[in-house]
């Protein structure tokens, strides 16, 4: 059993710009930044266990995939639009899997994502790095709108408060 592990964490869109769906074979595990991220860090890592899971709306059931030496698991997932995607079986599992083993680090794709937030609240004590590649915190959307939206991002700016008092580590993944 490793004892250096690694979870990269992140969603599958449902968005017609990114038509990846069950059945396109690999490329619907590894497609998104989670997916390159992993391979490229068990490439340079090779004595970690790396494992990639995503949220998928799509996705009627768990799905596993073993690729270039990382386990790909896709878990079902509720798209609330705007908001992101909430998947209670992702939650669930990776609650056992820091109970198991809480060394892990969870590095999960996106800071302005509901699977985020989910995560970096329930799991207080896991070690989480979250990456920024240039999305507008809740707090900047806010300022942006008025009325229902404007609440909205009102409520996300709490959330988001929280979720980032769990994380160990944010990059900012951005030029200069």
């Amino acid at each position: 059993m490793h004892s250096k592990r690694v979870i990269y964490i992140d969603y599958n869109f449902k968005d017609e710009k990114y038509p990846n769906k069950p059945g396109d074979g690999d490329s619907w595990f590894t497609h998104g930044f989670g997916g390159l991220y992993a391979r490229k860090f068990k490439e340079h890592n090779p004595d970690y266990a790396v494992e990639c899971w995503k949220a998928d709306p799509k996705a009627k059931k768990r799905a596993v995939k073993v690729i270039e030496n990382v386990r790909f698991i896709i878990f079902p997932a509720i798209s609330c639009g705007q908001l992101g995607l909430l998947s209670l079986g992702l939650l669930k599992a990776l609650r056992g899997e820091i109970k198991n083993h809480p060394e892990t680090i969870l590095n999960i794709s996106s800071f302005s994502h509901l699977l985020f937030y989910s995560v970096a609240i329930v799991l207080k004590k896991a070690h989480i790095v979250v990456q920024h590649h240039g999305e507008s915190p809740a707090r900047f959307k806010q300022q942006q709108h008025k009325g229902v939206r404007g609440i909205i991002w009102r409520a996300l700016t709490v959330l988001e408060n929280s979720a980032m008092r769990n994380v160990s580590i944010l990059y900012v993944l951005d030029k200069i």
